[in-house]
């Protein structure tokens, strides 16, 4: 039912069927087996993918083709999310350390073979893909924040390339419809370069040193994050949320922002880098540079 997307199938096995007839949660009209709801069918659905993924020790190549098979070919997979983080809410097993750590295991095991890889010959590639990152990324951030009160991810130029390619193909295929949530999420020293980050749920993240490069930031959400010292040299931060962001010796060359979010950046302006090239979209629908802007501050 699950890989057909059908929510009936026709058993002929009697003995199946009486089986079958003692869970009220179904419906049994001849040999047509169906769920009262539809809730009931994701439900279920979760616990198979919760069980299987995330319950028993995987070997790779098995680990990689059942993450493929059940978050990728489009069954329900972003409908079910909410089903496996009430799963999880209420698995007492989660409290448990190495349960965590074999989840986050299986996170980077997916970056690296289950999700980017080549689905040759495929249509639906950047579809498959996002919908792995979208179930997968949320279940491993939701699981680490609920319990141990952030995700720290795992820098390394494998992983920053990763992440980067894999947010623009989510960005792709669920532009201004999904929104990925990176909050309470350690990401130090990572490399996302011209990466598609609009719409991105930044806040109480740590963002240290991150370099942004090239990158368009527009309408994310950064209250209370710390991006100090990051690169966000010829970044579009226009409509973003700076409120109580620390920009401590940020590079802010070439960055473009809106005049609102300029008052977020002044209380650091002895110490960030690249200030008098700072790019400042005004209310009036002109542009100028730091530099200027403030000359024309002092004549007014």
């Amino acid at each position: 039912m699950m890989y057909t997307k059908r929510y009936s199938i026709i058993i002929k096995d009697e003995n199946a069927l009486n089986i079958l007839g003692k869970y009220e949660e179904l419906i049994i009209k001849e040999d047509q087996v169906s769920f009262v709801h539809k809730v009931l069918f994701e439900l279920y659905a979760a616990q198979y993918i919760f069980k299987l993924l995330f319950m028993h020790k995987q070997d790779n190549e098995t680990f990689e083709k059942n993450a493929c098979d059940v978050f990728a070919n489009v069954i329900s997979s972003v409908e079910i999310l909410g089903y496996i983080k009430f799963l999880i809410k209420h698995e007492e097993r989660i409290c448990n350390k190495d349960y965590i750590e074999q989840l986050n295991n299986n996170f980077y095991y997916m970056i690296k073979k289950g999700m980017v890889c080549s689905f040759s010959g495929l249509d639906n590639m950047f579809d498959r893909m996002s919908n792995i990152f979208y179930s997968v990324w949320h279940l491993v951030s939701y699981a680490n924040k609920n319990y141990y009160g952030g995700f720290q991810l795992y820098n390394s130029e494998e992983n920053s390339k990763y992440l980067s390619f894999l947010i623009d193909a989510f960005n792709r295929v669920y532009f201004n419809r999904k929104y990925l949530d990176f909050s309470y999420t350690d990401i130090t020293y990572f490399k996302l370069w011209r990466c598609n980050l609009i719409n991105v749920n930044f806040t109480n993240a740590k963002l240290q040193k991150v370099s942004f490069l090239g990158s368009c930031l527009n309408y994310s959400n950064f209250e209370n994050a710390d991006m100090s010292y990051c690169n966000l040299d010829s970044v579009s931060l226009r409509y973003a949320n700076m409120r109580n962001v620390n920009l401590l010796g940020a590079n802010v060359s070439y960055c473009m922002i809106s005049e609102e979010s300029l008052k977020y950046f002044l209380p650091y302006k002895d110490t960030l880098k690249g200030l008098d090239n700072l790019i400042i979209f005004k209310e009036s629908g002109e542009v100028s540079k730091y530099a200027q802007y403030r000359v024309e501050l002092c004549t007014r």
